[in-house]
């Protein structure tokens, strides 16, 4: 299955908090900026302000 992600859209949007590997790749299809969250740090984020969950 291929998926074309827009501006705005999150990758991977299922899986999240898997603790292991996720089991899928991504690859760009023109110049984009990659922000990458590590899962603690966004877990103790959504701790500190449960209104964004």
């Amino acid at each position: 299955m291929v998926n074309v992600l827009k501006p705005g859209d999150i990758f991977p949007h299922a899986g999240f908090f898997r603790k292991d590997n996720y089991p899928v790749h991504s690859e760009m299809i023109e110049d984009g900026i990659l922000i990458f969250i590590p899962i603690f740090s966004f877990e103790q984020f959504l701790i500190q302000n449960p209104e964004i969950g």
